[in-house]
């Protein structure tokens, strides 16, 4: 599956350690939990520079809510 592009803006890269144009990206990830694969949605940077993908703290918390809800709301229709 492809990723979209949400936003584009400067800033540093902590890859490369330069400051340049990093795009904040959304794809469909695969998370495995007990064994069962669920998708989520996850939110990332990527460096235009160095081509590294990396997240934020706030990031990284959304898209582990994100996940969380997927696996909570899957058992509950099983």
């Amino acid at each position: 599956m492809g990723d979209t592009l949400i936003e584009q803006k400067m800033m540093g890269c902590p890859i490369c350690d330069k400051f340049t144009i990093i795009d904040t990206r959304k794809r469909i990830a695969c998370v495995r939990c007990n064994g069962e694969t669920y998708s989520s949605p996850e939110t990332y940077f990527k460096c235009r520079h160095c081509g590294g993908e990396f997240v934020s703290g706030k990031m990284m918390d959304e898209n582990l809510q994100n996940a969380r809800f997927n696996i909570k709301g899957r058992e509950k229709r099983q």
